[in-house]
């Protein structure tokens, strides 16, 4: 609208240029014109209609157009004027000329002032352009701050909950927990801690994003390993698109899940384990991901390693050094604790008093380095014929003690048995000798025998000297 006003104008300073010059022109050849007649005076008034015509395209059509029936004109103008033998008419040429003239002149303005206005707006909308692309920046910026201040802030909270407990288990719960937390966008979280004696990964605790879930790869898939073995961080795309890992190698992982990133725990140059997040989409985790599961991995290294140095320690407080059975002590903080239990459940606790028979011969016969490993064996079959569900425990120089609960007395008697018959029939090679060990076994059980606990170990004593008095090698009971 505002370019057809602007044209609009122009085109009627023309007109009105054009009338001016008319005007002074006929005045000038006043003589000539008046001597014309009829016929040339409206071929005088046909030739002043061009002048407005050409204004006329040029406003609606351009000036390309009108300075072609501009060029059109003084042909048909010169050409009139050599048939009538007549320059009046040549008048019109001036007038032409100067009116196109002012009309490209007023264009050319316009056409400058536009492109000055079209450069200015590519200016302004570069700067505009350029504003949008720093406020984004800085919308990024802050974002990206808010997310790691957030970040720090549940570091901040994790190495507090890190500090509050030296329980392995309760450690790896809590390890795991704030790990998906921190790091949302994963599916499943994997902690395996080292075991020690076989020197391979150990699962210490797994959670998805849905809650506890099980995992069958207890020392890991071909993922950990390489993260193990390599002590390096890893970070995979598509674990079916990873040049480090074989088609074969793929097919045996039993769980669905695309990409993955892992680190090692690593204190004092030495692995603890390692931690793990995966998805079950490609493509998940980006290398600030990866960094900070570095970290909460050093914070769970130092973490973890503290928690094991002080279960070591108070392994060592409550167990035997040489048969790494529990203490005395120890026993009797679980009989007082599973007696309170069976009394307040109406549940059955027995104790198993067990002698070497005869060890005292052992010693005399192989040296005090067999007697040591006589005690060492019938403690690992100890160990292994109790089960999870009872204590034993190093009661004196050749005795041991089992707290079994939960097991009524004919099932307790009938494990006494079980225990005396293994150890006679296992074969203990000293000094390149096969030796046999025998054992007598005193059984007290509540309620059955006693109702009080400071007796049950007195009555368990009474049926222990019983079997020995009986020939030894016996299992006897009230």
């Amino acid at each position: 609208m505002k370019k057809f006003i602007r044209k609009s104008f122009i085109s009627l300073l023309s007109i009105l240029f054009f009338f001016v010059i008319s005007f002074i022109s006929i005045k000038l050849v006043n003589i000539e014109f008046a001597n014309l007649n009829i016929k040339y005076a409206r071929i005088h008034s046909l030739l002043l209609t061009i002048n407005p015509l050409i204004m006329l395209l040029w406003l609606l059509i351009g000036p390309i157009y009108a300075e072609i029936i501009f060029g059109i004109s003084l042909i048909l103008i010169f050409l009139i004027a050599i048939g009538l033998k007549t320059s009046c008419f040549l008048l019109h040429v001036l007038i032409l000329t100067i009116n196109i003239i002012i009309l490209n002149y007023f264009y050319n303005k316009y056409i400058e002032k536009k492109n000055k206005a079209k450069l200015k707006l590519e200016d302004l909308e570069e700067q505009k352009n350029t504003i949008l692309n720093q406020y984004n920046k800085q919308n990024e910026m802050s974002k990206a701050f808010n997310k790691k201040k957030y970040r720090y802030s549940m570091l901040k909270n994790f190495i507090e909950v890190l500090s509050s407990t030296l329980d392995i288990n309760e450690l790896s719960e809590h390890i795991i927990e704030k790990t998906l937390n921190l790091i949302e966008k994963s599916n499943m979280c994997i902690l395996y801690g080292i075991d020690e004696v076989k020197l391979e990964l150990s699962l210490l605790s797994s959670k998805s994003d849905k809650g506890k879930i099980h995992i069958k790869e207890k020392q890991g898939d071909i993922f950990d390993q390489w993260v193990f073995r390599h002590r390096q961080p890893i970070n995979i795309y598509d674990i079916n698109k990873d040049f480090r890992f074989s088609a074969k190698d793929i097919e045996n992982v039993k769980r669905d899940f695309k990409s993955i990133i892992s680190v090692p725990l690593i204190t004092e140059n030495r692995i603890v384990g390692t931690l793990r997040l995966d998805s079950k989409n490609a493509g998940v985790y980006t290398s600030d991901d990866l960094r900070l599961l570095d970290i909460i991995a050093d914070l769970s290294a130092t973490a973890i390693e503290n928690a094991l140095l002080y279960n070591r320690t108070e392994q060592l407080a409550i167990k035997d050094d040489l048969t790494e059975l529990f203490v005395r002590r120890y026993f009797y903080q679980s009989l007082n604790k599973q007696f309170s239990i069976a009394s307040r459940y109406n549940k059955e606790i027995t104790v198993l008093l067990i002698d070497i028979d005869h060890f005292k011969q052992y010693n005399d016969t192989y040296g005090h380095t067999a007697g040591d490993i006589v005690l060492k064996e019938v403690a690992k079959i100890l160990i292994e014929e109790t089960g999870p569900n009872g204590v034993v425990a190093r009661f004196g120089g050749e005795e041991f003690i089992i707290l079994l609960s939960d097991l009524y007395k004919p099932s307790a008697i009938k494990k006494a048995e079980n225990i005396r018959k293994r150890i006679q029939d296992y074969s203990i090679i000293l000094r390149r000798k096969k030796t046999g060990i025998t054992i007598s076994i005193g059984v007290a059980n509540y309620p059955n025998d006693t109702n009080l606990k400071n007796e049950l170990i007195n009555q368990a004593d009474i049926n222990l000297y019983k079997a020995k008095t009986a020939g030894r090698n016996k299992v006897c009971y009230s």
